[in-house]
């Protein structure tokens, strides 16, 4: 939260974290929300969101799967069952 609050756009950056964190798979956290959807739920724009996405993925919130696709940190947020998160927390890259 920190890290957000602190950041560039940090109201619309919030709102798409929520968005994000509502539309994550269970034990995998992948992010099945499209942009439009988030753009929807948080009440901006694509851009915005697109911009959001990489803040979130700068502060590591998010890991950046492929372009326009992301997933959860496991480490920052979780829904799922201890076994899955110590899976994906394994596939981080090291840093």
């Amino acid at each position: 939260m920190k890290r957000i609050m602190s950041g560039p756009r940090p109201g619309v950056t919030l709102a798409v974290w929520e968005g994000v964190r509502s539309y994550a798979e269970f034990d995998t956290g992948v992010i099945t929300a499209t942009r439009e959807q988030l753009a929807d739920l948080a009440g901006t724009n694509v851009r915005e969101v697109s911009r959001a996405l990489t803040r979130l993925a700068e502060i590591k919130a998010l890991i950046r799967v492929d372009r326009g696709h992301y997933r959860l940190h496991p480490g920052t947020a979780w829904a799922g069952n201890l076994a899955a998160r110590e899976r994906a927390a394994e596939l981080l890259p090291a840093e």
